[in-house]
């Protein structure tokens, strides 16, 4: 049954004027919707409104009669002319709002023959999720539980199986290879046990050395520096060992003075910071103002167990840091031949001045006269 008090549209993204087929007594009881939002509108003539921009194609245009309902637009008193204008304004409106209940009853969902309600086809809107066993349910609540997203974690939950299953097929083919080898070694007990007594003692001995190294050195406090940051050393660090990974990326200390440093005299100031794994990211150690260390402007640990333990030193111009080798030997003023001063080589040190002084060959055979072919790794002795 047609409608008497609205028209719907569906838009195509290029029309701007909509026809209007029903009556009304005002124009200000006409309203537009665009996907059940209002819009304004502009009226080309009593049956014609204009909406520009043009709406998205897609978009559901809802335009509607909406006559008051709580007030007659006219009234009448004991003994008054009743003119036929006002009279039929009366009788209009109240045809107009019979017409309009009327849309809205058909245009509601309601019961059918058999008592069920029935959407006639059209969607259901703004329903909230489930919460009880026989309420509706909404279609991101479906997709979300019995959906593409239930599916997605199925899918995750299978590879997972997967990954599972492979992996205890691998410690199943380990175990077996396990057992294979257990029975080779079998016949190499005797010489295994000798080994594995050797390597008892060489463990013993590297952890003695360690604990030595410790005692010596008496680091008061070991902290371990796993995530990249920047961590400034105050007095309060002497006596500590930083031990960092990079692995995740750079870390960096900034030193204290080497005048606050020299303050302290009781003990003397000292703090070691080491660098551990096999990453390519540095441990960076920047000295404060124009200090410098070991005469340069920073101090980088680039390998794996390379460390230093850093000492103010007490001539006072410049204000310099010693770094103390402890571990892998510190290569950090690495240089190529060809940013050298020409000169001679003497007992594998170049020996060309203050900038060369110093410096060793970075390969097992460094040349014996002249400088080495150009592109050569050099760096300095600590």
């Amino acid at each position: 049954m047609a409608t008497q008090s609205f028209n719907v549209y569906v838009c195509d993204g290029v029309q701007v004027d909509f026809a209007l087929t029903f009556p009304f007594l005002s124009r200000t009881h006409v309203v537009a919707y665009l996907d059940g939002e209002p819009v304004s509108f502009e009226w080309m003539t009593d049956s014609l409104i204009r909406i520009e921009p043009a709406p998205e194609n897609g978009a559901e245009l809802l335009i509607r009669r909406e006559t008051p309902n709580d007030t007659p637009l006219a009234t009448f008193a004991d003994g008054a002319v009743i003119r036929a204008p006002e009279l039929n304004k009366v009788l209009r409106q109240a045809l107009y709002v019979s017409q309009e209940g009327r849309d809205s009853v058909a245009s509601a969902m309601i019961e059918d023959t058999t008592g069920n309600l029935d959407a006639d086809g059209r969607r259901i809107v703004n329903a909230a999720d489930p919460v009880d066993a026989q309420d509706v349910v909404t279609r991101s609540y479906g997709d979300e539980h019995y959906g593409a997203n239930a599916a997605a974690t199925a899918i995750a939950a299978r590879d997972a199986a997967i990954v599972a299953r492979n992996a205890a097929q691998a410690a199943r083919a380990g175990a077996e290879e396990a057992e294979a080898d257990a029975v080779a070694a079998k016949t190499l007990a005797e010489s295994a046990r000798d080994a594995a007594e050797q390597h008892k003692l060489d463990a013993e001995a590297a952890k003695n050395q360690t604990q030595a190294m410790l005692d010596k050195d008496k680091f008061r406090e070991v902290v371990y520096v796993t995530s990249p940051q920047t961590i400034n050393i105050t007095l309060a660090d002497s006596g500590k060992l930083f031990v960092c990974d990079p692995t995740a990326g750079d870390i960096t200390f900034n030193m204290l003075s080497v005048a606050s440093a020299l303050a302290q005299t009781t003990p003397r100031f000292s703090v070691a910071i080491q660098k551990i794994g096999t990453s390519e990211n540095v441990v960076e150690i920047l000295p404060n103002g124009t200090d410098t260390i070991r005469g340069e402007e920073s101090l980088s640990l680039t390998l794996d167990n390379q460390s230093a333990i850093l000492v103010p030193d007490a001539d006072p111009n410049p204000d310099d840091w010693a770094a103390l080798q402890l571990g892998t030997p510190l290569l950090p003023n690495t240089v190529n031949t060809a940013q050298l001063v020409t000169g001679a080589v003497t007992n594998d040190k170049l020996e060309v001045g203050l900038n060369g002084r110093g410096y060793r060959h970075l390969s097992t055979s460094a040349p014996t006269s002249g400088d080495g072919a150009d592109g050569d790794i050099w760096y300095k002795v600590v």
